[in-house]
C-alpha cells in the first residue's frame, strides 16, 4: 500500500509543479490526459512533458495499473549531420539524462 501511495503522491506532486526542466532539458509543453481534453472523453493518469515545439523529445509518465511502480518512456530525437552512430549515442545520452533525472525526483519524495 505504501508504494501505491507513494506513486499516487509523485503523480500529484508533478501536476502541482511541473517541473521548468529536466536534466537541465527545458519543458516548454505539458500534456495532462487526466483531464479528458487531450483525448476526447478519455482520462488516464498519464503527463507528457515535452522538450521540444514538435513534440519529438517528451517523456510520457505514469503509474503502473498493476504494481507500485512509475512507469516512465523517454523518446528522443537527433538531427543526423554526418554519421548516424553519433545521432543513436545523443539521443541515447539524453534519454537517460531524463530517465535518471526523473527516477532521482521519485527518490526525493
Amino acid at each position: 500500500a505504501k508504494g501505491f501511495t507513494t506513486m499516487q503522491n509523485f503523480m500529484d506532486k508533478l501536476r502541482k509543479d511541473i517541473p521548468k526542466e529536466i536534466g537541465g532539458i527545458q519543458v516548454v509543453r505539458v500534456r495532462d490526459y487526466l483531464s479528458g481534453e487531450e483525448i476526447a472523453g478519455k482520462k488516464e493518469n498519464v503527463l507528457r512533458l515535452e522538450f521540444s515545439d514538435e513534440g519529438h523529445n517528451r517523456v510520457t509518465i505514469r503509474p503502473s495499473g498493476t504494481e507500485p511502480k512509475i512507469k516512465r518512456y523517454a523518446q528522443t530525437h537527433e538531427v543526423v549531420a554526418d554519421d548516424l552512430s553519433v545521432a543513436k549515442a545523443e539521443a541515447s545520452a539524453k534519454s537517460s539524462l531524463l530517465c535518471k533525472s526523473l527516477m532521482k525526483m521519485v527518490e526525493e519524495l
